[in-house]
C-alpha cells in the first residue's frame, strides 16, 4: 500500500529528475564546457540554434575605393581589409552587429603600393544597405557617406576639392548607423578588458592557445575542434539566420581541412598581440609587414582557401582565468 508520504517523496524525486533533464539538455544545446560537440552532432545542436522571425535584416556594406588600400571594422570588430583599390566591394556585417541600437564603423585609408602617402583623389565611398533573408525583396540603401572633402583655395583660379586624406600615411574616420535585428547575441560583451593584463602574460597564452589548436588540426582531434570552435558559428548562424543547408557547409569547411596531411606549423616569434573589441579582443598579427592584408596569420594548409578557420579572434570570458581560460568567438 502506497502512504501519502511516499507519493510526496515520489513526486519530488520526479520533479528533481525532470527538472536536472532539462538543464542537461539545455547545457547540450547551449554548448557548454561539459557537452562535447562532434561531427555527427554538430549540425543538429546548431539547428536547435537557429530562429525564425517574420524579419531578418541583413545588413551590409557597399564600398567604392579610390587610390587607397582600406581596413573596415564594425564596433571595433575587423570585417575587410583590401589592397585592390579599385574593386567594388559588397560586405556583409551582422556577425558584428550583437544587438539592436548605435553601430559605429571605423575605417583606415592607407597609401597603395609604391606610394609614400595618399593623394589628392584618395577616397572610399560607403553606403549601408539591407535587405530580407526570407523574403525576395529588392535591397534597400539607407544610408550613404561620402568621403570627406577638403577645398582648396587658389587666387585667380577656380576653387578645387580634394581628399581630406590627402597627404596622410594612414587616415581614419568614424561613422554611425542605426540598426534594428531580431536578434541579441552576447559575442565579446562579457569579455574582461584584455589590455589589463601583463602584455608577455597574455602573449604567451594567446601563443599557447594557437599551438594547442594547430595539435588538434594535425593530429585530426575532430570532437575537439567542433567544440572549440562552436560558439562561433552558434552566433554566426543565428545573426545570418541561416539555414540547415548552410550549416552543412560549414560543416563541409571544418571536415576538408581535417581531412587534408599537408597541416605544418610555422614559427609565431615575427607576431604580435593585436586588441580589437575595445580591448576585449585578441589575435596575432605580423609585426613585420606594412600591408594591412598580409598582417594576417596565413595558412598552416597547401592548397586551401580555408585559412580564416585558423585565422580567429579570442576573448576571455568573465571569471575564465587567463592560463586556460580563452575562447574562440569569431
Amino acid at each position: 500500500m502506497i502512504t501519502k508520504t511516499t507519493k510526496i517523496l515520489f513526486t519530488i524525486w520526479f520533479l528533481c529528475n525532470l527538472i536536472s533533464c532539462g538543464q542537461k539538455k539545455e547545457a547540450m544545446l547551449m554548448g557548454k564546457e561539459n557537452f562535447l560537440i562532434t561531427e555527427d552532432n554538430l549540425v543538429p545542436t546548431l539547428l536547435n540554434d537557429v530562429k525564425k522571425y517574420s524579419e531578418e535584416p541583413l545588413y551590409y556594406l557597399h564600398i567604392v575605393p579610390v587610390k587607397c588600400d582600406y581596413e573596415i571594422l564594425i564596433n571595433d570588430f575587423p570585417i575587410y581589409n583590401s589592397q585592390k583599390s579599385n574593386k567594388t566591394r559588397i560586405i556583409y556585417i551582422n556577425q558584428a552587429i550583437l544587438q539592436t541600437g548605435l553601430q559605429k564603423i571605423s575605417y583606415y585609408l592607407y597609401p597603395e603600393k609604391g606610394e609614400k602617402c595618399l593623394v589628392d583623389s584618395s577616397e572610399l565611398q560607403i553606403s549601408i544597405c539591407k535587405h530580407q533573408a526570407n523574403k525576395n525583396e529588392s535591397h534597400e540603401v539607407f544610408m550613404s557617406f561620402p568621403s570627406p572633402k577638403i577645398e582648396i583655395i587658389k587666387s585667380g583660379q577656380n576653387n578645387k576639392q580634394i581628399s581630406e586624406a590627402s597627404g596622410h600615411k594612414i587616415y581614419k574616420n568614424n561613422l554611425m548607423f542605426h540598426a534594428e535585428v531580431p536578434y541579441k547575441i552576447k559575442g565579446w560583451s562579457n569579455g574582461q578588458y584584455l589590455k589589463s593584463y601583463d602584455s608577455l602574460a597574455l602573449r604567451q597564452a594567446v601563443i599557447d592557445f594557437y599551438k594547442s589548436q594547430w595539435e588538434n588540426f594535425k593530429h585530426h582531434k575532430k570532437d575537439e575542434i567542433f567544440s572549440l570552435f562552436y560558439k562561433k558559428e552558434k552566433e554566426r548562424i543565428i545573426c545570418e539566420y541561416n539555414s540547415k543547408k548552410h550549416i552543412d557547409l560549414i560543416l563541409k569547411s571544418y571536415s576538408k581541412l581535417l581531412n587534408n596531411t599537408s597541416f605544418s606549423t610555422q614559427s609565431l616569434d615575427k607576431y604580435k598581440i593585436s586588441f580589437y573589441g575595445n580591448g576585449k579582443l585578441v589575435r596575432l598579427e605580423r609585426k613585420d609587414k606594412d600591408s594591412v592584408a598580409d598582417k594576417y596569420l596565413s595558412s598552416n594548409y597547401e592548397n586551401t582557401s580555408n585559412s580564416n578557420l585558423l585565422n580567429y579572434y579570442l576573448y576571455l570570458p568573465k571569471g575564465k582565468n587567463l592560463n586556460n581560460g580563452l575562447e574562440i568567438i569569431r
